[in-house]
């Protein structure tokens, strides 16, 4: 069986610790580069295509990017852009993969550059 594992903070944290651990039981196949903010994602899913093809199952986040204040004018993406752009990766991964399985965007430890209260709205 096939595992893909998409997003940020998801696949860079625990990725290479997923393909250790399942390494005999599983293939595990996750990009080389930080999936970022949903639409960067959303563009990724066509040139990964090739190296996702045959997963059973496809873990994927995105959030943290998409909702980061860098400048203090607001958000990277606004929450109708990510709503849309989630629906659109959903919509693409359900075509081709057998589970997908979405982490939700995990709490900030400290507020900064993301907030709890912007992750509860997300």
């Amino acid at each position: 069986m096939k595992v893909t594992l998409i997003g940020d903070s998801l696949r860079q944290q625990y990725g290479p610790k997923v393909a250790e651990i399942l390494k005999d039981e599983f293939e595990v196949w996750q990009p080389a580069e930080n999936c970022r903010f949903a639409k960067y994602t959303l563009r990724g899913l066509f040139d990964w295509r090739n190296d996702m093809a045959g997963s059973d199952i496809v873990h994927w986040n995105n959030g943290h990017w998409d909702l980061c204040n860098l400048f203090g004018d607001g958000p990277f993406s606004t929450e109708e852009e990510y709503v849309q752009n989630m629906l659109r990766i959903l919509d693409i991964l359900q075509t081709r993969h057998k589970v997908i399985i979405f982490a939700t965007t995990s709490p900030v430890l400290k507020d900064g550059f993301n907030t709890n209260a912007a992750v509860e709205r997300y």
